[in-house]
């Protein structure tokens, strides 16, 4: 059974789960590496730890191929979700995640 959306957004809700845990587990139910790969460079020079100091364009850029992969995700049966959009706020969010984590894993 893949990774169901709904289920876990509620369990973020009502503090369950954290936020990072919901948006890593979300990541990785689409393509950790593939959503990577889409970070921008600029996040990798961030000294703000939530990266508001790299600019929202440059992730809002990106939201298309989010929701590409999504769809993807979805159509293969990894991801469980009521409705397919995505907005573009939480496309953010699941990236600023993704750079988070792969800049935690370059320090170790």
């Amino acid at each position: 059974m893949g990774f169901n959306y709904d289920q876990k957004r509620k369990d973020y809700l009502v503090g369950e789960i954290s936020h990072e845990e919901f948006y890593l587990e979300f990541a990785d139910a689409i393509n950790f590496d593939d959503l990577a790969s889409l970070v921008p460079a600029d996040a990798c020079k961030s000294r703000d730890p939530h990266l508001n100091d790299v600019p929202l364009r440059l992730w809002d850029y990106r939201f298309s191929e989010v929701r590409f992969l999504l769809s993807r995700a979805i159509n293969q049966g990894r991801l469980i979700k009521r409705l397919n959009g995505l907005s573009a706020a939480e496309s953010a969010c699941l990236l600023k995640d993704v750079a988070r984590e792969c800049m935690t894993a370059v320090l170790i």
